[in-house]
């Protein structure tokens, strides 16, 4: 898995001669250190093809430093059938383990997680799979944004944070990675935007609570927001049982090579490969949600 580390000192320089909130983000962003956490994950997609939302919400678990995590996974969107879903995510270093449940048998399919392909959102968001750790985002908000408002205090799970506004220029945020970390594209292109709101919320301890974008793509809406609490668990991760893992390959025959992508009404609207990051960019065309 690609690693790229923003060191905090460089969000000092960035940040020169500008005040207030922008200072306090800058301590934060020095400060974080704890890098295993639980997470709960809620995507939306509003409006698209049939001006309907549809959703997904994710929880689990990370040990950034060693590269593993867990998570299950559950989406009202019926992407491959009603009788085809995933459901479990489990990282091991820069291998991925995805269970599927195909006409009522488990899979679990073995994938290289170290490219994290076109998504952008993985340079914001710390998720399995992704090149982004709770320690990074702070550093990368800072130096892709000209514009940080300090929004007062909230609770998120019980715990007092300061919630932050930030306006991310993403053509800035891109240039921070090495061009073979960077997701292929451009970056206007892929968020849909230039400037991205993105809002963090930080505890007494500098540490990321939560994290919300959103940006317009394709005539839909798209928001994520990302939970991290419970700093310093123990995070145990084992691979699936040898017997029940597959190639990205032999899914494919199992699949028949290509399936139908459909709405939440049934409506089918791309074939694609069943694998996910190939189908998002086969279909991303037509705005498939």
């Amino acid at each position: 898995m690609t690693r790229v580390c923003i060191v905090a000192a460089f969000a000092v320089a960035a940040l020169a001669g500008c005040g207030g909130s922008a200072a306090s983000l800058d301590d934060a962003a020095d400060a974080t250190s704890a890098e295993t956490a639980r997470f709960a994950l809620d995507y939306r997609v509003t409006g698209g093809p049939k001006e309907g939302e549809y959703t997904t919400q994710a929880a689990g678990e990370f040990d950034f430093p060693g590269e593993k995590a867990t998570m299950t996974i559950h989406s009202d969107v019926p992407f491959f059938g009603e009788d085809v879903s995933w459901e479990e995510f489990r990282l091991i270093g820069t291998t991925g383990y995805m269970r599927w449940l195909v006409k009522g048998t488990t899979y679990w399919v073995k994938s290289d997680q170290s490219d994290t392909g076109d998504d952008p959102t993985a340079l914001l968001v710390p998720l399995p799979g992704s090149p982004t750790k709770p320690t990074d985002v702070l550093a990368r908000v800072l130096l892709a944004s000209d514009e940080n408002d300090e929004l007062g205090e909230e609770e998120i799970r019980g715990t007092k944070t300061t919630h932050y506004r930030a306006r991310v220029d993403v053509r800035k945020l891109m240039k921070q990675l090495g061009r073979e970390d960077r997701p292929e594209g451009d970056a206007v292109e892929l968020w849909g935007s230039r400037f991205i709101p993105v809002e963090l919320w930080i505890d007494d301890d500098s540490r990321l609570r939560r994290i919300t974008t959103e940006h317009d793509r394709g005539g839909a809406r798209e928001t994520m927001a990302v939970d991290l609490y419970e700093y310093g668990i123990d995070v145990d991760v084992q691979p699936p049982p040898a017997d029940e893992t597959i190639s990205e390959d032999e899914l494919d025959k199992i699949l028949g090579n290509r399936i139908e992508l459909k709405t939440g009404e049934g409506e089918v609207v791309c074939e694609a490969s069943p694998n996910p990051k190939k189908a998002d960019r086969e279909c991303r065309e037509l705005k498939t949600p």
